[in-house]
């Protein structure tokens, strides 16, 4: 008998459920949407740090081997990313290229010889910096280092103060969408809530009623999620072929978190809510139902 009910209540019930799986899509495809957005801030925030220059300006005396043997040594800091040496020819080369000038009218090329290095995000800090440009000046090798220090502490600053604020949107959007979805799943339990008193009233047990809504839960936070994440999935796709040039690498792992945490959350918050929802209806009485 109680079987019976259920199936009429399901039939009767299908269009709540087809209101809650476009509400709970939606609401996961902007979480995702904010989710791949820390993302790209995070990555591009190592890019940008990553761009900034520190050159060693060498000795007009330093032999090419000794320099060679430099770069190498180096490369194998923790705090390198990368390096490029360049030569006074070289310098001399882009110099002309870039002012229109002719050295050759010089006896002599006033250019020094240079190394070029790229340091990994996480040293792009102008504390780190000065520590390990007063280091590396010891090295008799090398004449002088120099940056752009106020671009540095700009970017870090910059990139600081955007990763408070894209983390707190980011934190406010997760806020607003699981109780979004609560409140979804609870209104598509409301409309079921008589079923629900009149299996208890004919002697189903606890776990007989929950379990068939909470597998229906799971099946539709399980849609919603898959839904979401092809969307997510198209719209980053669409994103990469628009914008080539300001498209920024991130790991196919990075973003296969990003959909697993979507599918995570419709799941979760999707079998809590029902599970929430049918225990409230179980404990109210009749009149209470009204």
């Amino acid at each position: 008998m109680a079987q019976q009910a259920g199936k009429q209540a399901t039939k009767r019930s299908k269009p709540s459920y087809a209101y809650a799986i476009v509400s709970v899509t939606l609401t996961l495809f902007m979480l995702g949407l904010v989710g791949s957005l820390i993302l790209y801030s995070e990555s591009g925030s190592r890019f940008l740090k990553e761009q900034i220059e520190i050159n060693l300006e060498l000795k007009q005396t330093a032999n090419e081997v000794d320099i060679l043997q430099l770069q190498k040594k180096l490369e194998k800091e923790d705090y390198v990313k990368s390096s490029k040496y360049v030569s006074k020819e070289e310098a001399a080369k882009i110099t002309m290229e870039e002012l229109g000038g002719d050295l050759s009218l010089l006896d002599y090329n006033p250019l020094f010889a240079k190394i070029s290095l790229n340091f990994q995000s996480e040293y792009i800090h102008p504390d780190s910096l000065e520590k390990i440009t007063a280091e590396i000046k010891k090295n008799p090798l090398v004449s002088d280092v120099y940056y752009d220090s106020v671009t540095s502490v700009l970017v870090d600053k910059g990139l600081r103060q955007a990763s408070l604020v894209i983390s707190g949107l980011g934190l406010l959007v997760l806020i607003i969408s699981l109780t979004l979805i609560d409140n979804t799943i609870r209104l598509m339990m409301y409309s079921n809530r008589f079923l629900i008193k009149s299996m208890q009233l004919v002697g189903a047990t606890r776990w007989f009623i929950i379990k068939p809504f909470i597998l229906r839960g799971l099946f539709n936070g399980f849609i919603s999620s898959t839904i979401a994440i092809i969307a997510l999935a198209g719209c980053i796709y669409w994103y990469m072929q628009a914008y080539p040039s300001i498209t920024i690498e991130i790991s196919v792992v990075h973003f296969g978190l990003v959909f697993l945490a979507v599918m995570l959350t419709g799941l979760i918050i999707s079998t809590f809510s029902t599970y929430r929802a049918v225990s409230k209806y179980l404990t109210l009485k009749l009149d209470e139902l009204y």
